[in-house]
């Protein structure tokens, strides 16, 4: 009878189990879709900001203008994707890249004080290792990082993988500026 009793309890006890980790994984995979469909949402979607102030050539801080997704905050230092301008090392003992004040210069030109539209990636992180958010900026409906390089004030910067027609764009705009010399590529 004892026996009877213990088995009895231990099948409650397992069919209690099974049922608790089937909520369970259901509620995660709730959980789940909601954030894919967050991310599928923020990735399909440009957000229009103010240029605040331009680092450098790669590097800008905007103040969004519009309601964003919780993962972004409304005030973003952003690194634009797959490019990659000579550094100004404003705060290293190291001196300037050649080209470094051109770029951050034709940067500042173009869209200190403007509005942009801002596009994450939906193939690379959110952020990089400095915390800052990697996106494509779009001005005056152009994407900004292809004309960084198609100018020469930047080349294409594959070390962090990015959608791949944009990867092949960006190779594309960089055999340009080399072939037609422009800006970095003249000497």
């Amino acid at each position: 009878m004892r026996k009877r009793k213990f088995y009895s309890l231990l099948i409650l006890f397992i069919f209690f189990l099974i049922v608790k980790t089937t909520q369970l994984i259901e509620r995660n995979k709730t959980v789940e879709t909601i954030k894919i469909n967050k991310i599928e949402e923020r990735e399909n979607k440009k957000y229009s900001a103010l240029v605040t102030k331009v680092i450098d050539g790669d590097t800008i801080k905007v103040k969004f203008l519009e309601p964003v997704p919780e993962e972004l905050n409304i005030e973003e230092t952003i690194r634009l994707i797959g490019i990659n301008t000579p550094e100004l090392n404003k705060h290293k003992s190291a001196p300037k890249e050649y080209f470094a004040q051109e770029a951050a210069d034709f940067t500042n030109k173009c869209l200190n004080g403007k509005k942009v539209e801002i596009k994450t990636d939906k193939v690379s992180s959110l952020r990089d290792k400095y915390n800052r958010l990697v996106a494509y900026v779009y001005h005056e409906g152009f994407l900004f990082n292809k004309i960084l390089i198609e100018e020469g004030y930047a080349s294409y910067y594959p070390n962090f993988k990015f959608e791949n027609e944009n990867m092949f764009t960006f190779q594309k705009a960089e055999r340009y500026a080399k072939d037609n010399k422009k800006g970095k590529w003249k000497k």
